[in-house]
């Protein structure tokens, strides 16, 4: 899917402050006592959120897109970040970290049955001590706004329309691309599943990790998660 979506990522996106997401998270890393001098952002994408966190940290990326890991290598090159292609589930480093994020509702894309390889790799790489953050978006959200709603996107080289179709434990997205080429336009269909996450069942997953403090917050905020929350930031730390 991201083959298609990193060439209209950014301008679908250009709305988003990543310098506040990036302020935001680096408040919860200082609130939880933690001197964080080496970070992993797993599922790193384009760079958005990389590159204001670069300033901060000694960041490395991960992400499976090829075309994706491109747009952010041209944005990181000046930085020294460095960027590695792999599976988030799977991927290993041979030293650990201060800190790992995975951002930008990426979880939802995974069952639980996956996101429970994930949380071990995640505490495994992780120094004693070491916080994980990471976001998903909230039932309602999905269902009431993402599953509900039609949504087109329009710049000078691609058109898109997305449509949602909801189920019982997650959605479906349906996209339609097309791509200009010379005097006409190509077509690519494409669709992607984001699962229902329940919060306390990742808290469950979480613990079994080994992870003995955990918290969730309503997003960009240090306020509980409540019935208009979107999206839900979640703080785990390692024990030391």
């Amino acid at each position: 899917m991201y083959e298609n979506l990193s060439l209209i990522y950014d301008s679908y996106m250009q709305d988003v402050d990543y310098e506040k997401w990036a302020d935001y998270l680096t408040e919860i890393i200082k609130n939880n006592n933690l001197v964080a001098k080496t970070v992993l952002e797993y599922g790193c994408g384009s760079g958005n959120l990389t590159l204001p966190l670069s300033k901060k940290f000694n960041i490395v990326g991960v992400d499976l897109s090829d075309e994706m890991l491109s747009l952010a290598e041209a944005k990181l090159r000046k930085t020294g970040t460095e960027l590695f292609k792999g599976d988030l589930r799977y991927f290993e480093f041979n030293k650990k970290f201060d800190a790992i994020i995975l951002a930008c509702d990426t979880l939802t894309m995974f069952d639980y049955e996956d996101i429970e390889v994930f949380f071990n790799r995640v505490y495994d790489q992780l120094n004693p001590g070491g916080i994980f953050l990471f976001d998903i978006l909230s039932k309602s959200y999905l269902k009431d706004f993402i599953a509900q709603n039609n949504f087109i996107f329009d710049d000078d080289n691609v058109y898109f329309t997305w449509t949602s179709e909801d189920f019982e434990n997650y959605i479906e997205s349906y996209f339609t691309f097309f791509i200009k080429e010379g005097n006409g336009y190509q077509r690519v269909d494409d669709y992607q599943k984001q699962f229902i996450l329940d919060i306390e069942i990742l808290k469950k997953l979480l613990k079994q990790s080994g992870f003995d403090f955990i918290e969730t917050y309503d997003f960009l905020t240090n306020n509980e998660v409540n019935n208009k929350t979107d999206r839900i930031q979640f703080v785990a730390v390692k024990p030391k």
